[in-house]
């Protein structure tokens, strides 16, 4: 949530940006490129279906929370995960089993056969040149001493720094690969607007688009972030038996963070019975607050 917090309205984002990667690939004909240019899956958009976004997996005590999910002809679950960030590889990296090992878990846990034909792919988009993770890595199941490998499971890391560092124009294929992931990253946000391929023109129109559309929709998270805190916060002054002025006087803060989502969404252009309905909170309410900076 603190990335939520942080948004700052004059800069533009890349896709590396952990809401707009959400969004962007929810556009299933950019999930099909993606898988079929860094994966070894090469599938139509229309057999790609998209399951909750951040879907809670809870197969185990702990749960897990995924970024992007997807079902491809009901036999492969997919994810997609984007990593800024890496503090320490062998947490990242267990981690990243634990999801893909989850995922085949849920996969069994509906009442599918174990004769039936399942499998888990996990792709990282890693944006941290100061990892050992190589450009392209694939992990599978793997019986080196016959050279025999079994897909049921299958995880990529892509190092995009790495990748864009070490790329060489082999061929048609690497310059697709190098301007796909170029794309994510960069901070210009016409640097493919005239380029030839549809597709990155329209990666980078989308994340212009999004970056524009943000400060609106990081507006409202931000409100729903006071308020979830604000009820927090009023639980533990009841459990602590901490003062009643106290809880006020940090409810009061949290009611001035959504008195300025109100006024940063009116200023964006949104009607006051529409910014009501988004912050969910009473029309009257709304109106006092632009009257009042009237």
């Amino acid at each position: 949530m603190d990335s939520y917090l942080n948004y700052d309205k004059e800069k533009r984002y890349s896709g590396s940006n952990d809401i707009l990667f959400k969004q962007l690939f929810k556009d299933k004909e950019l999930v099909s490129l993606y898988l079929k240019y860094f994966t070894d899956i090469d599938v139509k958009a229309e057999d790609i279906k998209e399951t909750n976004i951040e879907e809670v997996m809870a197969v185990d005590k702990k749960g897990i929370r995924m970024d992007l999910r997807f079902e491809i002809l009901n036999n492969t679950s997919v994810d997609l995960e984007f990593q800024n960030v890496i503090k320490s590889e062998k947490a990242f990296e267990r981690r990243m089993v634990h999801y893909l090992s989850t995922m085949y878990t849920y996969a069994f846990s509906k009442g599918s056969e174990y004769n039936e034909d399942k499998e888990a792919v996990l792709v990282v988009f890693i944006n941290d040149e100061t990892t050992s993770f190589k450009p392209l890595m694939k992990f599978t199941l793997c019986d080196k001493k016959n050279n025999v490998e079994k897909k049921y499971l299958q995880m990529y890391f892509i190092n995009i720094p790495k990748y864009l560092k070490d790329f060489n124009k082999k061929s048609k294929d690497d310059i697709i690969k190098m301007k796909l992931l170029d794309v994510l990253v960069t901070d210009n946000g016409e640097k493919y607007k005239n380029d030839k391929s549809l597709d990155l023109r329209k990666i980078e129109r989308r994340i212009n688009e999004m970056n524009r559309e943000g400060h609106i929709k990081l507006s409202m998270f931000k409100a729903a972030y006071y308020e979830a805190e604000q009820e927090r916060e009023k639980k533990e002054a009841r459990e602590e038996g901490l003062a009643e002025g106290r809880a006020e006087g940090k409810a009061q803060g949290f009611a001035e963070g959504k008195a300025q989502s109100i006024l940063s969404l009116y200023a964006y252009g949104m009607k006051p019975d529409e910014i009501a309905k988004a912050l969910n909170v009473e029309i009257n309410y709304v109106n006092e607050i632009l009257k009042a900076q009237k």
